[in-house]
């Protein structure tokens, strides 16, 4: 793995990798050097032909995080979603479903985690939760 170039943006920069084959690897965005964009995601991994995208991470300066989807996305080579993870200020969280799911070949979801503030709970527990707190907000 070697860095090809550095681009700089005011304060930040866009950082990108390739293979020893040429191919890209990885674009980097930091800000204040730390992994940070707003506008999508902040790391992005290619697989080894440098045109299929594996994996996206959003961070906010330098913290997995993304309010209107998952944070951490795995794609399969066909681009199918694999797994999305969903983060909110570096915990795992997510509060209209599960925040880790991983998904079969097909597009079915294989497996859901439900997690709050990084701690994980049942379907059950989750949903109870999160009912007590909408009666909360009435």
């Amino acid at each position: 793995m070697r860095t090809k170039k550095t681009i700089p943006l005011g304060k930040g920069n866009v950082k990108t990798i390739y293979y020893y084959n040429g191919k890209l690897k990885q674009i980097i965005y930091r800000l204040n050097n730390k992994r940070h964009r707003e506008d999508g995601p902040a790391v992005i991994w290619y697989d080894d032909t440098g045109n299929i995208i594996e994996e996206e991470r959003y961070y906010k300066n330098g913290i997995n995080h993304r309010e209107d989807g998952p944070a951490v996305i795995w794609y399969n080579k066909d681009g199918t979603i694999e797994r999305e993870y969903y983060y909110l200020n570096g915990k795992y969280h997510r509060e209209d479903g599960p925040a880790d799911i991983w998904y079969n070949k097909d597009g079915t979801i294989d497996r859901e985690i439900y997690c709050l503030n990084s701690k994980e709970l049942t379907k059950e527990q989750f949903e109870n939760k999160m009912f007590k707190k909408k009666l909360e907000l009435l």
